[in-house]
This record gives C-alpha cells, structure tokens and sequence, in this order.
C-alpha cells in the first residue's frame, strides 16, 4: 500500500528516521530502504513508500511538492508583512539550515568518491593474475570429465539416435505414451530420462560456449580473475554514481532557476536575502556535483582501460586453448547423449508393445505396423497439414529420414586376409543390396565402427590377426550392448561363453557365395 508522510525527524549519523501518515501515524524508516538519491532525507520533506506488515519500503521524495512548497513560499512571503525582527530571525535560521546542507551534500559526494573508486596509484597499475589460463580451464573441464566419467557405459550401448534432431519428438512421444499408460515409465526409464534432460542441459552450455568464445573468456577465465572482478565491480559502481550525479545535478538546475526566478519576481529586500543566501548554497553544490562528475567519469575511464588491458593480453590464447582442450570432448558428450536418447526410445517402446493399453490404443488408430518411433511418426506426420509445413515439420521429416538409416541391416566382416573380406562382401550385397556391409582386418576399427552402428549380424573368422574369434567376441559383448547373429568361420571355440552364442559355423575353405546364402538366410524375420 502507498503511503504518504512527512519526515519528523532523520538521523544522519545512522540512517534511521520518523515519519508521520496524513492520519497522524509515526512510521519509522531506514536510509537503506530510500530508492531516490536526487533529494536526501531532511526535516519536514514529503515522502511517499510502500508500507506492508509495517515494514517501509521504496522510499521517494515528492519532488513536485517540494517544488510547489517552495513558489508557495515565495508567494506567501510576498504578501505577508513581517518586522524586522523576525526576517533577521529568519534569515539566521535560514543561513545556517543552508550552509548545513551545503555541508551535507558535500560530505555524501566524497563518502560516494571514497567508496567507489580506487586509490589515485592503483590507477596506473595493470590488473594483476589471479589465476592463469590453464587453472581456470582445468577447474571447468574437470568438472566436465566428471560428468563424462559417470557416463562411460553409455558408450557399450551399439545404437545411436540423433537427440539434436530427435529431441523435440522423443519427449512429445514420451509423454504421449505416458498419459496412454503411466506404467509405461518404469523406474529405470524414468531414472534415464531424467539424467538425459540433466545431461543435455550440460551439451547446451558446453556448446555455447564453443558457439560463442567470449562467454566462455567471460564464464570461465573472467570470472576467476579476483582483481579483475573487483576492479569490475568498481566501474559499474562509479556508472551508477555518474547517473546519480547526472540525476542530481539536473534537479538542481531547476531548483537554481526557481530561486533566480523567484528573485526577480519578489520585491521584498529581506525575502531576496534569504533567496540569495539559498541559491548560494545549491550554488555551491552544483559545483561540487561538477567536480565529482569529472573525478569520477577520469576514474571510470581509466579503470576501463585497465580492463580492456587485461582482456586482450589473456583473450586470444584462452580461446586457442580452449577450443583444443573442447574438441577433445565434443565427440564423447555427443556420444553419451545420443546412446542415451537411443536407450530412452528403445525401452519406451519395449514397454508400449507389452502393454495391452497402448496396442489397444494404437490399434483404434489403425497403426497396425510394428510400435515404435518410426512407425509413430509416420502416423504423427500424416497429421500435419502439408501446406502449413514450416522449420519445425520439415525437422520432422530429417528424422523419419534418420529412422530409417538406424532401421538398416548392419553386417560386420572381420578377416586375417584383405581379399578373404573384399569377397565376402561383394557377395552379401549381390545377394542382399540392403544390407550395408563394413569388413575389416583390424579388430580396433571394427569395434569404432560397431559403436557407431547398429550390427545386426558378425562374420568372424576363428583366427585374427592379433587375437582369436573368441577373445575378439567377449571383448565386443563386454563394451557393446547389442546381441546380433554370428557367424563364425572356421572351428568352434571348445568353451562357450554365458555373453553371446554363434549361432553359425561355416568351414575355413568355404566359399564366398555360401557365406553370403547363410547370412541371408540367418536374418530372415
């Protein structure tokens, strides 16, 4: 509630004063709480402040009624007789209550200097390091390494889905799904489809960052920097103070033009006194004001330049160094975020086709296909309206694209001999062109590859260049999650392992055609 008053009494010492309602009401108040320094608090000025649960808040002078006060002053002077004796009374009192406020205001202007500014030495010295580029890049990408770490499993998962371009429509299926059929999220998937949300809000401001080089100088190295922030925290000070400056010595303008003003129309000797002993003193703080504009805007300059100083000897080598230490990280968060996003989908899905709600559900919709994401957005786009296609539906139809390069069939070959696998794979895809085939003779690219990708069958030959088929199997089984179709050529390991089953075994001297039929023939639905 506004409330309007007038000050009874103000202690300059402490900053505490008493006010007085219209309906005769003392309300006390602290300097702390005052929102406008153009007129500072004195005996008998008329405020106005927010008043709730008797705590007084936002404190204004009304400056429009000091000024009528004051040309009501003038005017009831004017025609109003007085002896003698009491103008010189008045002109005693009045010079005093002026030369005070004089006083006042000088004193507010120098405690303002003394406590935004720095000493007049300072001034010339260069910004000091506190911490240097490596420091404040290790704290932030220590911090990101930890996040990474928590996630390395993420890595074992073999499928991949897009989140950039998936994001939008994973969480407008995921909620979907769940207002069909809350039991749907179980404790795990809503365990990761919480950590994923955590974790991209991590890839978006690792990424702006990189996208924007000065938020990162600002965020990460600036923000270290002790001397820097206080020398910082000055500036912006001493620019609060300028307008406030700016603000005061506006008001005092008017004021010293209402005085001058009000002299030439006053006829009365002693009331021309007392307005001139009151112009005097505004007079005199003005200039005091002018000064102190000028110290502190050379203050402010300088610090300025010393900031400046300081960010262009630090800059470009922070950005250098961070885009090398960022690009070793860019891949690997991708990576997480994007197994994430896979895992998330493919569980929904599992749990959808085992719940009797959603096939009902999607039954009623004619979506008779196999349950998930791609089958669900073919049936969302075929919704939209064509002809008010915009950004948002064209990224639609990226990801059914996408969908459907993850749909395909993936055959890894893996040979001791170049030419062993460069036959083996023209014959799949004579047999099959929508099989993509990948064969190698290193077992380290074919595991990078398999990663990436989402293998539905293995083609392995018993003996490898460093290692044998079955040590090559349990190392894939122990980093990627996937479960796809083997075969194995040559002789079959005499142990057989709880991770994975071959589930084909071909002879050393079988031909390339054969090796093809059998894949075919093992990935038929």
């Amino acid at each position: 509630m506004i409330t309007y008053a007038k000050i009874l009494f103000y202690n300059e010492q402490n900053g505490s004063g008493i006010s007085i309602t219209q309906d005769k009401q003392k309300i006390k108040f602290s300097i702390e709480e005052w929102s406008n320094y153009d007129v500072m608090p004195s005996l008998g000025l008329e405020i106005s402040f927010t008043l709730k649960d008797n705590q007084v808040t936002n404190i204004n002078p009304d400056i429009a009624k000091i000024k009528n006060n004051l040309n009501e002053k003038i005017v009831l002077t004017n025609i109003q007789e007085t002896s003698k004796k009491t103008v010189e009374e008045t002109n005693d009192t009045t010079e005093k209550t002026v030369l005070n406020n004089s006083t006042n205001i000088t004193i507010q202007l120098n405690a303002l200097l003394n406590n935004y500014t720095n000493s007049p030495d300072s001034l010339n010295q260069k910004i000091p390091l506190s911490l240097d580029i490596s420091q404040t890049m290790s704290s932030y990408f220590d911090s990101l390494k930890k996040q990474l770490n928590k996630r390395e499993g993420y890595h074992k998962v073999s499928g991949r889905l897009n989140y950039s371009l998936a994001r939008r429509f994973l969480w407008t299926t995921f909620n979907n799904l769940y207002d069909i059929d809350n039991e749907i999220v179980t404790t795990r998937i809503k365990a990761i489809s919480d950590d994923l949300k955590y974790f991209s809000k991590i890839k978006d401001s690792f990424e702006k960052k990189t996208k924007q080089p000065l938020l990162a100088f600002s965020d990460i190295f600036l923000n270290f920097q002790k001397e820097y922030k206080s020398v910082q925290k000055l500036t912006t000070g001493a620019r609060e103070r300028l307008n406030f400056l700016i603000n005061k010595e506006n008001t005092l303008s008017i004021e010293k033009k209402i005085k001058k003003d009000a002299i030439k129309q006053t006829r009365n000797k002693e009331e021309i006194q007392l307005l001139t002993q009151e112009l005097k003193s505004i007079n005199g703080a003005y200039a005091d004001i002018v000064h102190m504009m000028a110290k502190l805007k050379e203050i402010n300059e300088k610090n300025t330049k010393r900031m400046m100083a300081f960010e262009e000897k630090y800059r470009s080598d922070f950005y250098l160094n961070f885009q090398i230490e960022a690009k070793k990280h860019q891949k690997n968060i991708t990576t997480i975020l994007d197994a994430q996003a896979y895992l998330l989908d493919f569980l929904l899905w599992k749990e959808a086709r085992n719940s009797e709600t959603t096939r009902s559900y999607f039954k009623s919709l004619a979506v008779d296909l196999e349950l998930n994401t791609k089958t669900y957005l073919k049936y969302y786009l075929g919704t939209l309206d064509e002809t008010k296609a915009n950004q948002e539906t064209q990224d639609l139809f990226d990801l059914y694209t996408h969908l459907e390069e993850l749909e395909k069939n993936y055959v890894l070959i893996l040979t001791s001999d170049a030419q062993d696998a460069m036959e083996y794979t023209q014959s799949i895809k004579s047999s099959d062109n929508s099989l993509v085939v990948k064969a190698f003779i290193s077992e380290l690219e074919s595991i990078k590859w398999a990663m990436r990708n989402r293998v539905k069958a293995i083609i392995v030959e018993d003996v490898l260049l460093t290692t044998s088929a079955q040590k090559y199997l349990d190392y894939y089984h122990s980093h990627i999650l996937s479960k796809p179709k083997i075969i194995l050529i040559g002789k079959q390991p005499q142990k057989s392992s709880t991770r994975y089953s071959i589930n084909k075994v071909l002879p050393s001297a079988i031909q390339a055609k054969q090796v093809a039929k059998s894949l075919c023939e093992l990935l038929k639905p």
